[in-house]
């Protein structure tokens, strides 16, 4: 499956970019409100209901290279928000300070995250760092990495063939060199995977646009 990310910079383009993806092919919308400006409850209510699709509900903060610049309860209160309003998923960083059953009190399920924009860590680091997640009991663990030279790719694969079997997870490498990892990843275990709708829309280095997704995966799966 296809998560298309949303970073249009106000809602109207936002509305019109999830038309845009959902006639694309994604299977889930990524609304990624840090990349909107003058947000309100309205105009999230609006655009969540403008998706037929399953829908993330991502707020990255500045330490996550987001645009958020609100305070940590501004930031969890939108996501509070996005849940009551029928978000399908919230993506929360593995690192925030609040106790995740905060959001189990709705029909919203979790995405508990770990991004490394630097490199991707041994088998054995990343092992460890899902265990943690869990602990948090989210629905979903996404363990994102940043390929430096192209083995990357074979020890994320390796990873997710390792964890598959014990929640369900997401996980593939970023940047030009992880490029193979974000195509061959569903076949490895993964959830879901990222594309962005087009080149200049993308929300991480290395994200393909879904035309050539669709391309690589005819291809190589």
């Amino acid at each position: 499956m296809i998560a298309i990310p949303i970073t249009s910079g106000t809602v109207e383009d936002a509305l019109k970019d999830i038309k845009l993806a959902e006639k694309s092919g994604a299977d889930f919308i990524e609304l990624r409100l840090d990349y909107i400006s003058k947000l309100d409850e309205n105009s999230l209510r609006t655009m969540i209901n403008a998706i037929s699709v399953s829908t993330i509900v991502t707020i990255r903060r500045k330490a996550e290279r987001g645009n958020f610049t609100g305070t940590e309860k501004e930031r969890i209160d939108l996501l509070l928000t996005a849940c009551k309003m029928g978000a399908n998923y919230v993506d929360i960083e593995h690192d925030t300070d609040i106790d995740f059953s905060t959001f189990q009190n709705t029909d919203t399920k979790v995405i508990c995250s770990y991004h490394n924009f630097k490199q991707t860590p041994p088998v054995e680091n990343l092992l460890s760092i899902i265990k943690s997640c869990i602990l948090k009991k989210p629905d979903v663990v996404k363990i994102i990495t940043m390929a430096k030279k192209y083995s990357d790719n074979v020890l994320i694969l390796d990873f997710l063939e390792k964890t598959k079997k014990d929640i369900k997870i997401i996980s593939f490498c970023m940047g030009d060199k992880g490029k193979l990892s974000r195509v061959l990843c569903t076949k490895f275990g993964s959830f879901l995977t990222f594309a962005a709708l087009e080149d200049k829309k993308k929300s991480a280095p290395g994200q393909v646009d879904i035309n050539i997704m669709k391309e690589f995966s005819e291809v190589l799966i």
